[in-house]
């Protein structure tokens, strides 16, 4: 088994190791060959899997083509393999968790390098492609070595390049001649599953310190090890004094910033007003029937729309509102770490005028909140010393089509977690609509939220490291919005409800507002590892045992 304390910098190969390049050799061989009426030789992509372009085109003259130029071979097998390596789509060829491992690593503080017998114009644009190249701290080639990777010589390199001393460093290598060279160079070794090797896989077993059948097994065994020495940092006692000292704090704070008054919300509204929030449009809102009136009645997802009626109702004047405690039960919820099927946050709500409607004034409430966010952290973190205080100096703005521009390859969740890796606590702007791909970053009810004027606070949680929402919020529709959404989504049959009419007829006031979770918030500041130590809720068999074997108290 590996040994993870002793390491502190990780040399990754590139090809059948970070990303499974056996069908873009296997066409590049097949073709190369069968320009000169050829098969490809048995055995001869494992023959040349550890060498660089020149030493193949000797092992290939030597072998085969006795007549031909080597420099002429190298341009050749260059120009048909950059199609391949270049792809925009490039981040298919990446093994499975390959790229998340990389990125697993990077926040645990790992020092990173590819050791490659590629050169820089195919490994950079794949790494590119799966949005990791500016992960790595070096990239060492077989001719910066000067000599291919059956000898330590690449990797003494790297380790040098990384600053790290050879017995701190692992390898991560399918093939077992590099593999051996790794070891002799003195570094631990892991040995990763590809097809193209499998008649070295009983070997590698051997020598390796592990063999990788895929990167989510190390993913899990880094992670686990962590879980397994979780403890929390508060008693059970302690978290429930800090769980109020939080809620007060931060309530006031955010009263304060953003002219706020508290008042009395419902815990359910009738279907037939619309004021439920639709959330993605599929989730099932709890419902249940009144015999007192015969009307059904929906628990809500969020007061989102309900709070515009408030604001008309309480006669709010512009720049001031409302905040309330929300409860809600989500039953469709997956649960997990951060998700739970008892929602609470304190939602918000605040009249603006018409010209407040824009990208800027958004930022300068975003600020404010995340001031207020700062205020609580530095408060709990003065009263119980043992936290960790998280949140990063400034919050950074993005949009969610910058984040697709910059992370093709990435899904919406792994772009989010790649962003504040690198930039701390993130407003993610913009979502709800469609990207130039003609997907979404993620869903949003089209009648509350302004696509355009909206986003998602995110921070950055290293106890889990991963994008940690911590609040939803927006400029909120008026008449032309709220009628182009509903169409894009069709869904203008929502115009018939009374919620919908009201705001056509201008008789609600134009506003913004956000929920702001409770429980995350507490979960986030306190370090926990599960919502579950902070809200009392209901667990599935999975999540109990995940529990217990995490030694995660949940209340």
């Amino acid at each position: 088994m590996i040994d993870w304390k002793k390491i502190r910098a990780v040399i990754f190969d590139l090809d059948g190791t970070l990303i499974d390049s056996m069908e873009i050799w296997r066409e590049v061989d097949e073709e190369f060959f069968a320009r000169r009426g050829m098969q490809v030789p048995e055995g001869y992509q494992a023959a040349i899997a550890h060498l660089g372009f020149h030493e193949c085109a000797a092992y290939t003259i030597r072998n085969y083509m006795p007549t031909e130029s080597a420099d002429a071979l190298v341009e050749e097998w260059r120009a048909l393999s950059m199609s391949k390596y270049g792809a925009k789509d490039g981040a298919k060829y990446f093994k499975a968790q390959a790229a998340d491992f990389v990125r697993l690593l990077r926040a645990k503080g790992m020092k990173l390098c590819v050791a490659t017998a590629s050169s820089p114009e195919f490994y950079l644009p794949v790494l590119r492609a799966g949005g990791i190249d500016g992960l790595f701290d070096a990239f060492v080639t077989v001719e910066d070595a000067g000599k291919n990777k059956s000898f330590p010589d690449i990797f003494l390199k790297s380790a040098e390049k990384l600053g790290a001393d050879p017995s701190e460093c692992i390898v991560f290598e399918d093939n077992l001649a590099a593999l051996l060279a790794a070891k002799k160079a003195g570094m631990q070794t892991a040995a990763v599953y590809d097809a193209q090797t499998s008649a070295q896989h009983a070997q590698l077993r051997r020598e390796a310190d592990e063999f990788v059948e895929t990167f989510g097994q190390m993913i899990q065994e880094i992670n686990g090890e962590e879980q397994r020495m979780y403890k929390s940092k508060l008693s059970l006692i302690e978290t429930e004094k800090a769980i109020k000292e939080i809620k007060t704090i931060f309530e006031k704070a955010l009263a304060d910033t953003l002219n706020l008054t508290r008042i009395s919300a419902p815990l359910f509204v009738t279907r037939e007003s619309g004021l439920n929030d639709n959330l993605n449009g599929v989730e099932r809102p709890v419902s249940f029937d009144v015999k007192a009136t015969g009307e059904t009645v929906e628990v809500v997802h969020s007061l989102a729309k309900w709070k515009r009626y408030a604001l008309a109702k309480y006669r709010f004047g512009v720049r001031f509102g409302l905040y309330t405690d929300m409860n809600a039960i989500r039953r469709d919820e997956d649960l997990d770490n951060l998700h739970s099927i008892y929602v609470d946050q304190w939602d918000w709500e605040c009249v603006i005028r018409r010209e407040d409607r824009t990208i800027e004034f958004l930022k300068e409430t975003v600020r404010k909140i995340y001031r207020a966010l700062q205020t609580t952290a530095e408060t709990i973190c003065r009263e119980f010393p043992q936290l960790d205080n998280y949140l990063s100096e400034d919050i950074s703005f993005v949009t969610t089509q910058e984040l697709e521009d910059m992370y093709p390859g990435l899904t919406p969740k792994q772009r989010e977690t790649e962003y504040v890796r690198k930039h701390g606590s993130t407003f993610i702007m913009q979502i709800g609509g469609r990207l130039k791909s003609g997907k979404k970053h993620d869903g949003r009810a089209p009648d509350y939220d302004d696509w355009n004027l909206n986003g998602d606070i995110m921070l950055y949680y290293p106890v889990l490291d991963c994008a940690f929402e911590i609040s939803s919020m927006g400029i909120r529709v008026d008449e032309q919005s709220l009628v182009m959404q509903l169409n894009a989504e069709n869904c203008a049959d929502r115009l018939q409800y009374p919620f919908h009419k009201a705001l056509v007829a201008g008789e609600l006031p134009l506003t913004m507002g956000g929920g702001i979770g409770q429980s995350r918030l507490c979960m986030f500041l306190l370090n926990k590892l599960h919502i579950g130590e902070v809200q009392v809720s209901l667990w599935d068999k999975k999540t109990e045992e995940y529990c217990k074997e995490n030694h995660i108290p949940l209340m």
